[in-house]
């Protein structure tokens, strides 16, 4: 885990902001074998706190990723491993009323979720 020095406050739902995280955790131990790597960052910029959720677990087929969001969508390649198709599609909705975005980064070797929220006006 990798935290900022400094204390980040942002404008939301701890409970709410706390499950759209967790789902992503989840889903990275999930699908992360046991010899690869989850990792969380919280970090910032000039208006948002920025949460990462990086793993190099089995990714997401390119052809899949517009639907990545979408409600009982499940990959192609995650057939086998227990769920419902929802943890993303509700960590989307959490984080949109959150006034924040969601996203993907993705290569060969891992992915990365971000979540972006917008900082609390000091």
């Amino acid at each position: 885990m990798i935290l900022p020095a400094e204390e980040l406050r942002v404008v939301g739902a701890e409970s709410q902001l706390t499950r759209a995280v967790g789902n992503l955790l989840d889903n990275a131990v999930k699908f992360t074998p046991s010899e690869g790597y989850v990792k969380l960052a919280l970090s910032r910029d000039d208006q948002n706190a920025n949460i990462e959720v990086e793993d190099n677990g089995i990714g997401i087929p390119l052809d899949e990723q517009s639907q990545l969001f979408s409600r009982f969508h499940r990959g192609k390649n995650t057939q086998r491993f227990p769920g419902s198709g929802l943890g993303l599609a509700i960590a989307k909705t959490i984080v949109d009323s959150q006034h924040g975005e969601i996203g993907l980064r993705q290569d060969e070797r891992r992915k990365v979720f971000l979540i972006q929220l917008p900082l609390l006006k000091q």
